[in-house]
Parts: C-alpha cells; sequence; structure tokens
C-alpha cells in the first residue's frame, strides 16, 4: 500500500520507484501536517520491540473518538509521516486499520530497493503513465508531480525521439495532441466491445483525474460524501457506471454488514435519464458488486416506497 494517484495496491516489482517520492519527504518535502521527530522517535522505539501497531493501539482511556483527519492524535500522525517516508509499510488491514510494521520486516527478500536517480524516475513514470491510460495527454504526466513538469516535458521529447513513444492526435470538441506506445497504433484494429457492466471505483484511472473524465465523456464527477446532503444530486458515495464506450450513469448503494444487504439508494443516467444497459448485463454487474461487498442480498430502496 502506498500513494499514487490516490491511496493504492502497487505491484512489488515497482517497489524502489516509490523510494524516490519517500526519499523525498524523509528529506523535508511538504507533507500534511508538522513533523514531530519526539513522538516518531518514540512509535519506532515501539514498533521496534513489540512488532506491528496500529492506530488503535496507542489510544489512551476513554479518549474521545475524533472527526477528521486532522484532528489525528499524534501517534497516529507519526505513523502516517513514517509510512509516507517509507521508514513503516502496511503489513495488514484489520477492517479498516492499518497495521505497520517496519519496511525491511515488510518487503520480501529479493525485491530491488535501490532508489532511482530524478531522471531514471521520470522517465519509469511517463512510460507507466502510458501504459496506463493507452493514450495520454502532456498534462497527465506531470499528475501529482506539479515540481516535475519541466523535466518531464523534456525526457517526454527524448523519449519520442528514441521512437519509445509516438505522438498522436485525439479527437474530441477539439482536436489534441496525445501519446502512445510505440507500436500500439499498429495493434488497433476494429472496435470489440466488453460488453460487462462496470461499477468504477472514484479514485479508478478512469475517473481520478476530473479533467480527463470530462474530457472523454463530457461529464463532470464528484464524490458527493464531500457534499452537503442538501446539495447533493447523485448520492452520498455514487459510482460511475461504464458499459462499452459510455459512462452512462451513476449507482449510489450502501451495504449492510449485519444484515449482509447491499441497499441500491440510486441507480440512473446522468441527470435522471434512463440507464440503457440490458437487464442481464445490469444484474450480472450488481450480483458481482454485492459479493466484492461481502452481501448475499440487494435491495432497491425505490421498491419500499
Amino acid at each position: 500500500e502506498y500513494w499514487s494517484h490516490a491511496a493504492a495496491f502497487l505491484p512489488m516489482a515497482d517497489y524502489r520507484y516509490s523510494l524516490f517520492r519517500k526519499q523525498a519527504i524523509r528529506s523535508g518535502a511538504n507533507c500534511w501536517f508538522h513533523r514531530d521527530d519526539h513522538v516518531m522517535t518514540h512509535v519506532l522505539d515501539r514498533i521496534r520491540a513489540e512488532g506491528p501497531v496500529s492506530a488503535r493501539d496507542f489510544e489512551s482511556p476513554g479518549r474521545k473518538a475524533t472527526s477528521g483527519w486532522w484532528e489525528w492524535k499524534p501517534a497516529k500522525r507519526a505513523l502516517e509521516q513514517l509510512f509516507l517516508d517509507g521508514t513503516l509499510m502496511v503489513k495488514e488491514r484489520r477492517g479498516f486499520q492499518k497495521v505497520f510494521d517496519l519496511a525491511e520486516r515488510v518487503v520480501p527478500e529479493g525485491v530491488d530497493q535501490t532508489l532511482p536517480d530524478r531522471r531514471e524516475f521520470i522517465r519509469w513514470k511517463i512510460m507507466q503513465t502510458v501504459k496506463s491510460l493507452g493514450v495520454a495527454e502532456s498534462g497527465d504526466f506531470s499528475y501529482g508531480f506539479p515540481n516535475m513538469k519541466t523535466d518531464l516535458e523534456a525526457e517526454l521529447k527524448e523519449l519520442v525521439a528514441e521512437g519509445r513513444i509516438v505522438r498522436c492526435r485525439v479527437e474530441g470538441e477539439r482536436e489534441r495532441a496525445g501519446f502512445v506506445l510505440s507500436g500500439s497504433v499498429e495493434r488497433f484494429g476494429p472496435i470489440r466491445y466488453d460488453n460487462r457492466m462496470r461499477i468504477l471505483s472514484p479514485f479508478d484511472n478512469l475517473v481520478i483525474r476530473r479533467i480527463r473524465f470530462r474530457r472523454l465523456f463530457g461529464r463532470d464527477y464528484q464524490v458527493e460524501c464531500y457534499v452537503p446532503a442538501s446539495k447533493r444530486r447523485y448520492g452520498y458515495f455514487a459510482l460511475p457506471i461504464l458499459w462499452r464506450d459510455q459512462c452512462v450513469g451513476l449507482i449510489d448503494c450502501k451495504a449492510h454488514r449485519a444484515s449482509r444487504s447491499l441497499e441500491i439508494r440510486r441507480f440512473s443516467g446522468w441527470d435522471s435519464e434512463p440507464i440503457a444497459v440490458p437487464a442481464k448485463r445490469t444484474q450480472e454487474a450488481l450480483e458481482a458488486f454485492a459479493e466484492f461487498n461481502g452481501c448475499t442480498r440487494i435491495d432497491n430502496a425505490s421498491d419500499k416506497d
């Protein structure tokens, strides 16, 4: 677990490239909160002596729970700081609780842990971006690393000159410059759609960069759990629905763990239009989503009205 476009599971094969960001944070790069070396030392000493811990292990008896990350207690902030700078890693999760341990006790033996230099990291990031997105535009490469924009553009030109990446044109409301992997254009053939309906996470590669989402689908999307209830249009945690090559609507669900039921609170197209997806594909997607959330039953809120 670490940060990519958001909190994510990352392949261990790419572990060494996470060290570039971790080293920068350890050297004093901006982080979410003030660094408290005294508390961090205390937390580390305890982990070395006792083994893996979660933030809950530092709870004070009778302490009232807080309501947001900005109210995190000192030990919780220290754990996250040590996680971000690579000293600690997430060994496992207990429910939603991250369990931290020393990185050297978590990284499997044989994993490359050499620190890439700046140029090597930038070239890797460019290649990963194109591989992940299929067609990338210039602004996609600096997402998450705005201070590297100039270097990224320079290395992108080098990779184009080397023939590893090819320039292309992206059609849409306005024609834009794009980039694809060398050889990928030659592999393009007749479009063959995947007929499964897909319910996407708000942090999916296709969704996370809202500007790109708008360019692809002509829609503005946001996670409305951060929006006051009176101003929500689609629901507390409405998720985008992908069908063939279109984002056709949103679904807002709630998993009731005790009864193992998935409640469908809202299921509609943009602006409340009907969703034109075959009933069979819809049912398959809902059943898979319910199973993913540990639910065995699906309840439609509209059926109760």
